[in-house]
């Protein structure tokens, strides 16, 4: 993975990695040639509104098919889209393993849908989508919630297996913001997502249980265990930025700033900003860990600040952000100019727009960072923080009143965090295993988000795959050479799941009932030529259950009158003690 890539512009522009912010969907390398051609694109004329009886508008949403490994009889496996634009050239490297060997094991039909708002699938098309004076059914950035992307995802999938596998079961797949959304449709729609696989899902982050400063610890961590020199040459690269005037940022022997007229302190504000999200970056590659770009970035740094011509730490700021390759954020003149590092590019779109947004691992930049920044700023609650005590990092505080203020410059929102861990039950990891079941949860332990995963079983139909090797998703990959045994063994039990699910499943519908109708009286009650009495047994036995409720409660009463009062007491944990609900 070249940092060539690893900067936010347009993640569509970088074959290795796509983000337009930092709950990354990561692309993997593939040589194009072998896996493009099994994909084809469509749209969906979806509901801009769903929950609205005024608002009939529809739009074009894209989605991708690949038919390859679907067999008659196989599952439907849907990639949820994320914060990121879907187009052809991504698709080779979208979750490859889920994508070719899972497929091929479940003789499944993949699915891609793009989310709302994102690439092509904008609701009010490339301008009014975006707008700041259009709201509801007219335009803005209203629709774009949780909720409707559910309900997008599920219409999409109707449509595809009416068309082309009927009856199939539905396997959502995602990682880091689309396994949040895996687990999400799992539990609002079960009767139409079988099963889920949520990689790299960091629920403890929106449910506010997470340590703030976990991210940036794991990530200075896994960087020490890379090169025990790299933590102090990124403090040296800090310090360096922190002391550095306007002109030595943008100087070609210093940091190499683009000069784009941003004052002193905002540019050191940017600087820092840039740093540290592509340091998070390439964190969440870190996989194979010797092997990895954050490996190869950390020898970059380290060698620009032991060579006397290296510029020192600017010099290291140079070497990690601009490579003799460039960057997406780069602009030059082909004869006359240097490359250099523009902060605009990788600022998103809007007002106040800044590459230090809501989420400090990183927002994109343009519309796609723009619709992130603004999902952090109502529904989403991104809680991170770094303190230069276990991270490697410049301090940088985090609070619920920093959100309240940034959001209110930036979009005029008042975020709602506590919204999404109540309606769907993940304000405790616990809670999970009352309400749904058939969710597969992985987490990297070299990953910062896992400071927010589930990394504990809720229950046996709740598994938590833990691999303390793996980084972001990294078990989504094909398979290679220099797997580490964790990684290999997690892909064995996501399959392992998923197999037994769906052989129940088929056990189970052998058996299915008849479709019941409202107001069609069972032929063995039909009233017609039917003797006087003939449905007094059957009525009579229908009342037997309500006069047993009813001398129950009679007893109840009386008890209670005879009985002394006992103090009120709540157990709500043990309530069903360990037992498995019967879940759909």
């Amino acid at each position: 993975a070249g940092p060539s890539c690893s900067l936010r512009r347009s993640r569509s522009d970088c074959p290795v990695v796509m983000m337009a912010r930092s709950f990354v969907v990561f692309l993997f390398t593939l040589p194009m040639a072998e896996v493009a051609g099994t994909w084809h694109a469509f749209n969906f004329t979806q509901t801009v509104d769903h929950f609205s009886a005024q608002c009939m508008k529809t739009f074009q949403q894209r989605y991708y098919i690949d038919d390859t490994h679907w067999r008659p009889g196989g599952a439907l496996l849907h990639f949820l889209g994320g914060e990121s634009p879907i187009g052809m050239e991504q698709l080779p490297g979208m979750y490859p393993w889920a994508a070719q060997v899972a497929a091929k094991s479940l003789q499944a039909l993949v699915l891609v849908t793009e989310h709302r708002y994102f690439g092509e699938s904008l609701p009010f098309g490339p301008n009014l989508s975006f707008s700041v004076n259009a709201e509801g059914c007219s335009g803005g950035l209203g629709l774009l919630n949780v909720e409707q992307a559910l309900r997008d995802f599920v219409a999409v999938a109707a449509s595809v297996k009416a068309g082309r596998c009927q009856g199939c079961p539905v396997i959502a797949l995602g990682g880091s913001y689309p396994g949040l959304l895996a687990v999400m449709i799992r539990v609002r729609y079960p009767d139409e997502v079988h099963s889920a696989v949520a990689a790299s899902a960091p629920l403890g982050f929106l449910a506010g249980g997470a340590d703030p400063f976990g991210w940036f610890r794991i990530v200075t961590d896994a960087t020490a265990a890379l090169d025990d020199q790299c933590p102090g040459a990124v403090r040296h690269m800090f310090s360096a930025i922190r002391h550095a005037d306007a002109s030595a940022l943008t100087s070609q022997s210093g940091a190499a700033l683009c000069k784009e007229g941003l004052g002193e302190d905002e540019l050191r504000r940017e600087a820092e900003a840039l740093v540290r999200t592509e340091l998070a970056t390439l964190a969440m590659s870190n996989y194979p860990p010797q092997s990895s770009p954050l490996a190869a970035a950390c020898r970059r740094i380290t060698d620009a600040l032991a060579s006397p011509n290296g510029g020192g730490g600017l010099g290291a700021v140079k070497a990690l952000l601009l490579t003799e390759k460039g960057t997406a954020g780069q602009t030059s003149a082909p004869s006359t100019s240097p490359q250099c590092i523009s902060v605009s590019a990788q600022r998103p779109a809007g007002r106040a727009g800044s590459v230090d947004c809501i989420d400090r691992t990183g927002c994109g930049g343009g519309r796609a960072g723009e619709a992130w920044d603004y999902m952090g700023c109502t529904w989403l609650r991104i809680g991170i923080a770094t303190n230069n005590v276990t991270d490697m990092f410049p301090p940088m505080p985090w609070s619920e009143e920093w959100v309240t203020r940034y959001c209110a410059r930036r979009f005029d929102s008042s975020p709602r965090p506590d919204l999404l861990p109540a309606r769907f039950s993940f304000a405790e990891p616990a809670q999970l295993r009352i309400v749904t079941s058939r969710i597969i949860f992985t987490n990297g332990l070299r990953d910062g988000w896992s400071a927010g995963g589930i990394l504990e079983s809720p229950s046996a139909q709740l598994p938590a795959i833990v691999m303390p090797n793996g980084a972001h998703h990294s078990e989504m990959a094909l398979p290679s050479a220099n797997d580490t045994e964790d990684v290999v063994e997690g892909r064995h039990a996501i399959l392992m799941h998923l197999e037994g699910w769906l052989q129940i499943q088929g056990v189970a519908s052998l058996g299915q009932q008849p479709t019941l109708l409202y107001g069609v009286v069972p032929a063995n009650l039909e009233m017609a030529g039917a003797a006087p009495g003939a449905m007094m047994p059957v009525l009579a036995l229908s009342a037997i259950p309500g006069i047993l409720i009813a001398a129950l409660a009679i007893f109840s009463v009386c008890s209670r009158r005879t009985s002394s009062p006992a103090p009120l007491t709540s157990h709500p944990q043990s309530v069903g003690g360990n037992q498995e609900p019967l879940l759909a």
